[in-house]
């Protein structure tokens, strides 16, 4: 006997799910088949068993074409007692082949199969059962797949469906877990959880960058998500899902809806970053500061500080990294804004500026960059704001990394009074130097930071610029023809200092 098995169910066991070909499928399928019976008969085939024993009863699957030659079937009594012995056992259809013993079907036996409730056919001679057998094979295969194909269209309509009803990511990945059937999990490119169902579930291991990073856990998927074109995090299964498909499209709806809320986040931004200049130009008078501070959320009297963040390259403008950070969710942040290219976090007393100084330098460095992070300290009201802004305002410009904070210093009080007079002397001190740069490769702007970090030391300042100390002579006496400062001069070192500190070319970095 030989039972030719489908993948997709097991022998003896009933299978619901399964999908099935029908007999009268088999009966057109040109495999030289023919039905019997009434016109109404028909049955479901899910499998193939062959057997020539006369009661093959143990290896009859539920549902199944059982197919003989009837080598063992010799009269009609016999062949009676095997229909009723397969029907007994849970077949759908019974097959006889005409190439041996069988010549055709008697009616008896047609009768008793109908009485079973099984189909019956009848096979041509020079069919061979394994050509059935692969038939009933694809036809399950096939229809499995579109059943597959049905049940992910539904899951996928119910996907968006659920965004557009919610516009929220949460709701999307419950919806996606429920259908899926496993616990789906949502982070940013920190590892913070965006979102996740169901949830209580926990995570045995926190997820950081270094673990996004390496290779997954166990049976872990990890799809990337992207927002805008811009990193956002992964969608993170435990296991992989029957359909990679089903994952491609959650991950851009989720995508679509992490850009739209970064798109608001970024809105809300600019309009607290004009409040916090507001304040800092000494545009508002202290009832409406502290009026505006209200409507976001951020009560005036209470202690805050400030914490500053940009690219060293000016060109890159955080206004446009409008995807939220992980400090968006926590809750000691007061408020987040956009001002003059930097992030700023106004940090409650609850908070500890140097912690969110730290996250925002990582999550600056994993959008790929070389950031500087400036902290300002906790003081109460407006002006305690103005001051924890600028004490943050230099510390960007004293290089990448987080800088830590300190008590503001005579150049940053300067720049703090913005006053026009000392910004055009500035400039026009140093804008010879600039232009001279953009004309040659002379680094008059670089070795002017240099002498002034090395106290106007030639021999120091050539050891920190690499070059010859004629080189460093040579430069010198251009930036002093250049800007007709005496650099031999306090008076004229003084002049130079104040310019450099002033104008926004004489930040160190970039």
């Amino acid at each position: 006997m030989t039972i030719s098995a489908l993948p997709l169910t097991r022998p003896h066991a009933a299978a619901p799910h399964t999908r099935s070909c029908t007999a009268s499928d088999l009966a057109a399928a040109g495999l030289g088949l023919r039905l019997l019976g009434p016109d109404d008969t028909d049955a479901s085939v899910t499998w193939v068993t062959e057997t020539e024993q006369a009661d093959p009863t143990p290896h009859v699957v539920r549902g199944s074409l059982v197919l003989t030659r009837g080598r063992r079937l010799r009269t009609v009594a016999d062949q009676v007692t095997f229909v009723h012995r397969v029907g007994s056992a849970g077949a759908s259809c019974v097959g006889f082949g005409l190439d041996g013993p069988l010549r055709a079907v008697p009616p008896p036996v047609v009768s008793a199969a109908a009485d079973a409730g099984l189909a019956v056919l009848t096979v041509a001679a020079g069919t061979p059962f394994a050509a059935i057998s692969r038939y009933v094979a694809d036809q399950v295969i096939h229809r499995a797949d579109c059943l597959t194909a049905s049940r992910q269209a539904q899951a996928q309509t119910v996907l968006l469906e659920t965004v557009l009803s919610t516009g929220s990511v949460q709701a999307t990945v419950a919806a996606l877990s429920r259908s899926l059937g496993q616990h789906v999990r949502v982070v940013d490119p920190q590892g913070g959880i965006i979102a996740q169902y169901p949830p209580a579930h926990a995570v045995a291991t926190p997820y950081d960058a270094h673990h996004l990073g390496a290779r997954p856990r166990g049976g872990e998927t990890r799809t990337p998500i992207t927002a805008g074109g811009v990193p956002a995090g992964y969608l993170i299964t435990p296991e992989p899902p029957d359909s990679a498909d089903m994952l491609h499209f959650a991950v851009g709806l989720i995508g679509l809806e992490l850009a739209r809320h970064a798109a608001e986040l970024s809105g809300r931004r600019e309009l607290a970053g004009q409040v916090i200049e507001d304040i800092v130009r000494r545009a508002l008078s202290q009832p409406e500061a502290e009026r505006r501070l209200a409507r976001h959320g951020v009560v005036a009297a209470e202690p805050h500080a400030v914490v500053l963040g940009r690219f060293a390259d000016p060109r890159r403008d955080l206004s446009r990294q409008v995807l939220p950070l992980p400090i968006d969710r926590a809750e000691n942040v007061g408020l987040s804004a956009h001002v003059d290219g930097a992030l700023c976090l106004v940090v409650p007393e609850s908070g500890d500026p140097d912690e969110y100084a730290r996250m925002l330098h990582a999550h600056l460095v994993a959008l790929g960059g070389t950031p500087h992070v400036g902290a300002g300290t906790t003081l109460p009201g407006a002006d305690g704001l103005r001051t924890s802004y600028l004490e943050a305002r230099e510390g960007l410009s004293r290089g990448p990394g987080v800088n830590p904070r300190r008590a503001l210093s005579l150049s940053g009080l300067l720049m703090a009074q913005e006053q026009p007079a000392m910004a055009e002397l500035a400039r026009e001190c140093l804008q010879p130097l600039i232009e001279a740069d953009q004309r040659t490769p002379a680094n008059l702007m670089g070795t002017v930071r240099v002498l002034i970090d090395e106290d106007f030391s030639i021999a120091r300042a050539a050891e920190t610029l690499v070059v010859h100390r004629n080189t460093v002579k040579y430069r010198v006496a251009q930036i002093e023809r250049l800007t007709g400062l005496d650099l031999s001069a306090t008076a004229g070192r003084m002049q130079l200092w104040l310019a450099v500190a002033t104008h926004p070319a004489g930040e160190a970095g970039g």
